[in-house]
């Protein structure tokens, strides 16, 4: 059994059976999903794939790019813990990931992204709209749980690209460490 099924979560955005949806909610997410299989449908049979290419699927791919960034420095921090079998539970897990800044606007257009770590408690239990506040009243009660960076993303992203390479074997808890050979911007 997949922890998803135990704790009853997913986080498929595209079927409307996943356990994120309420019973309201399926038929909105069915036709959410089938609305984006209709628009590809639609730009294929109506556009050529260079055009495609240029004014959809680039814009996509740096779409991407940005969400993958946003997620790798979620969750990646040389002060997260990383927990092995054993020692993971399902709200270690969550309250492992970092909220980081990236800016008022991009924070707000992208729903309170900077409240990360509750997002992950809480899951769907939250609407975005109320992360901040809830983020206010309980970080004090996580203590040393609650990790905020409020590094410039793009400079906590050079950090974590030089520091955070693996995470060793020798612990059910353990943090990343920086691989002692890597060479990183320097020349070999």
């Amino acid at each position: 059994i997949k922890e998803s099924q135990l704790y009853g979560f997913s986080g498929n955005h595209f079927n409307p059976l996943s356990p994120m949806f309420g019973p309201n909610d399926r038929i909105d997410a069915a036709i959410s999903s089938l609305s984006v299989i209709g628009y590809l449908v639609f730009l294929f049979a109506n556009w050529s794939p260079g055009v495609l290419l240029e004014c959809y699927f680039a814009p996509y791919l740096v779409f991407v790019a940005w969400l993958d960034m946003v997620t790798y420095l979620q969750h990646t921090d040389e002060k997260a813990l990383y927990y092995r079998d054993g020692a993971w539970t399902y709200y270690l897990g969550a309250l492992s990931t970092v909220d980081r800044t990236y800016g008022s606007v991009i924070d707000h257009l992208h729903h309170n992204i900077e409240t990360h770590v509750l997002h992950h408690v809480f899951f769907t239990k939250i609407p975005h709209y109320n992360l901040v506040k809830a983020t206010d009243a309980v970080k004090g009660l996580l203590g040393d749980y609650y990790i905020k960076d409020t590094t410039f993303f793009p400079l906590a992203l050079w950090r974590s690209i030089h520091t955070c390479h693996y995470v060793p074997d020798d612990s059910l808890v353990v943090k990343y460490e920086k691989d002692p050979e890597w060479k990183g911007n320097k020349k070999a």
